[in-house]
């Protein structure tokens, strides 16, 4: 290395710092190849425009104001005309995983041994799920679960009805005929399942051991359907079927032990007629900032909304559609008219042909599809310029000069 200290000697002014062995230690490792290929003339250049590229910085640092001003001025040049943005603004929303997460997985039940899960692929299929989803279920010994969803879990043997879980759910209601004990007083009772402890066992009867349910139903909607339940003949007992409608039921608690339906033994209940919801319809408003469903009244008031109503959409380019009132829909971007579904109401349009260069008026009842429907000739120019749900809508059109002249509107 002293030789190479030597050699450096007459250059040590020109660099920025002192030799040091590691640095010759990098020199020495460096092939011969590369050092025969080394081109001193091009080297020089680079060094030369390095130095001068320092001294500007120096020169920007000695004078800031300056520099910041003349940075500005470029901003436009330099980003403007030609580099237009690309991307949006939008409103950032709070997401609920449950509510997006994809339903990847298939939850099967098997009734008789009790078990439930995403394993059981041989056994009664129930619905799509995802890893987040809870599930609840009902056993006939009246026993209540409400668990996470996994491969294989033992609820209790005769499972009766199994779902996803909401939570705070007060929409949804039970309906159940129980009797008491083996030879005990037969029940009914309706009630909703909010709050709950997840993997507890909740008993839904007495307590006591032997009860049975006979009738259990889960209605989304509050529907309130009327059942008969049927009695064994014994003497003396005339009246062999009692007839239930469950819309004259308040809601209780589920602890709630209810209503005392006979005292004599039952053969079963079977169902007399089914019911409409008795819960009053929900208010939904559309938020277009976010494209998503609300009941926060955020943008446009949809209307009240139970049972089977739909959402109606239109896009810009024509595709027309239904949707369920579920909060977790996101709709289309453009999106132009968005309304509670109505099939007796036609809609009025006016679109224009991209492959004719015409505009047309058309008037039609909707279909209630849930897929995307396409309702003006398919072409990338065609585009809906007018939709309305009014009964004897009047339209006036406003043309362009022709020639220097004022069509008649």
């Amino acid at each position: 290395f002293s030789y190479l200290y030597d050699c450096f000697k007459p250059h040590r002014k020109k660099l920025v710092r002192d030799i040091t062995d590691e640095d010759l230690n990098k020199l020495t490792q460096i092939p011969m190849i590369r050092i025969t290929r080394f081109d001193s003339a091009k080297a020089e250049a680079n060094m030369k425009e390095l130095q001068e590229l320092l001294e500007q910085v120096k020169h920007h640092l000695n004078n800031l104001v300056d520099y910041a001003i003349e940075y500005f001025k470029t901003l436009k040049k330099k980003y403007g005309t030609g580099r237009e943005r690309k991307t949006e603004t939008k409103q950032l929303e709070t997401i609920v995983a449950t509510q997006v997460i994809l339903a990847n997985e298939k939850l099967f039940v098997n009734r008789a041994e009790g078990f439930i899960g995403t394993a059981l692929k041989k056994d009664e299929f129930i619905t799509d799920c995802s890893d987040l989803d809870d599930i609840i279920a009902f056993t006939k010994e009246g026993k209540m679960k409400v668990f996470k969803v996994a491969d294989k879990v033992f609820v209790g043997k005769d499972i009766m009805h199994v779902a996803i879980f909401k939570k705070n759910d007060e929409r949804t209601i039970y309906h159940m005929v129980y009797r008491d004990g083996p030879k005990g007083i037969t029940f009914m009772k309706r009630f909703n399942v909010t709050g709950i402890t997840r993997d507890k066992i909740y008993d839904l009867t007495k307590g006591n051991t032997g009860s049975t349910v006979y009738w259990l139903s889960a209605n989304p909607n509050g529907e309130a359907e009327q059942v008969q339940v049927q009695l064994r003949a014994v003497t003396g007992l005339r009246k062999l079927q009692i007839d239930i409608d469950f819309a004259e039921m308040d809601v209780k608690a589920r602890s709630a032990v209810g209503n005392i339906v006979t005292k004599y033994t039952v053969n079963k209940v079977v169902l007399k007629a089914k019911g409409a919801s008795t819960l009053e319809g929900e208010d939904f408003w559309f938020d277009e900032a976010t494209q998503r469903l609300n009941k926060d009244e955020k943008g446009t008031y949809l209307g009240k909304f139970s049972g089977a109503d739909g959402i109606l959409t239109l896009s810009a380019k024509g595709h027309y559609r239904l949707y369920t009132y579920d909060l977790s829909h996101r709709f289309e971007d453009d999106l132009i008219w968005i309304e509670k579904f109505q099939p007796e109401l036609p809609l009025s349009m006016v679109y224009f042909d991209g492959e004719r260069q015409q505009y047309f008026v058309k008037r039609f009842l909707p279909e209630a599809l849930q897929v995307k429907t396409l309702i003006i000739p398919e072409h990338e120019n065609s585009r809906v310029e007018l939709v309305t749900s009014q009964v004897n809508p009047l339209l006036e059109l406003h043309f362009s000069k022709v020639k220097g002249e004022q069509p008649k509107s």
